[in-house]
């Protein structure tokens, strides 16, 4: 099995080498793996420009689970106090094509809350797009009827990554380098996601709506903001999803 991998990985590098050459880059606006510095453990609300919804203290950075270094953000539902809460980041930009992505791990329980990654206004309202996880593993984008799209794999590290288009109002989904969606309608609002016009993109959110009642427990790494050229689109989305599937290859075979 290994020989057939690393062939396969390696013909996909070169065809990912090959298409991205003739490519423009896409421009990062922000990326952070959490790590110290700047990051120190605690709560993350006023750290690196990250704020809270909700209660503050139930986003902490902490330091016994991440996907790659040595810290991460732990999202706790059990000491939320309101009716949702976790951790967001403002990188507003007039850019048309935004890349909003992070690793996140949410762990099973007898007690499953509901998550949300998503993309907003600077102003946290409206929503432009991104996922619901919801208690029983489903994964709904946030768009008119909320549609299932898939099934969350719990207690395992999730790259997702969405890919907006603030010229034509739709979003991409993609996770752990697979496309799930595409051309999904612009939230639009805070509610029943009625699809009106967002003008741009402005911060990215990852929070729960659990409760004390709830028991289980979230992590995000790796968030990362990028502004894409417009031609390059599919090309970058393709090469990044790439080389997150190589990375989860290489941790589940071993170094190859």
């Amino acid at each position: 099995m290994r020989p057939q991998l690393h062939y396969w990985i390696a013909a996909g590098l070169s065809a990912a080498a090959l298409i991205f050459s003739s490519s423009a880059s896409a421009q990062t606006l922000y990326s952070t793996g959490f790590e110290n510095p700047p990051f120190t453990t605690g709560s993350i609300a006023g750290q690196g420009g990250w704020q809270v919804v909700g209660t503050a203290n139930a986003a902490q950075i902490e330091n016994t689970k991440a996907e790659s270094g040595s810290q991460a953000v732990e999202l706790i539902p059990a000491l939320n106090s309101s009716s949702q809460t976790g951790p967001y980041h403002v990188d507003s930009t007039a850019a048309g094509m935004v890349d909003l992505s992070a690793d996140l791990y949410i762990a099973s329980s007898s007690n499953q809350s509901e998550w949300q990654f998503a993309g907003l206004a600077s102003t946290l309202s409206p929503f432009l797009g991104g996922i619901d996880i919801f208690p029983d593993g489903s994964v709904r984008t946030l768009t008119a009827g909320f549609p299932i799209v898939g099934t969350w794999t719990y207690n395992a590290w999730n790259h997702v990554d969405l890919l907006f288009d603030i010229t034509d109002q739709t979003y991409s989904l993609s996770i752990d380098g697979s496309l799930i969606a595409s051309n999904i309608p612009n939230c639009g609002d805070n509610g029943p996601c009625t699809g009106g016009q967002t003008a741009n993109y402005g911060a990215g959110v990852f929070n729960t709506f659990g409760t004390e009642a709830n028991n289980d427990i979230g992590y995000m790494d790796n968030f990362s903001v990028a502004v894409v050229p417009e031609p390059a689109t599919t090309t970058l989305f393709l090469v990044g999803g790439l080389a997150i599937g190589i990375r989860k290859a290489r941790r589940r075979w071993g170094r190859i």
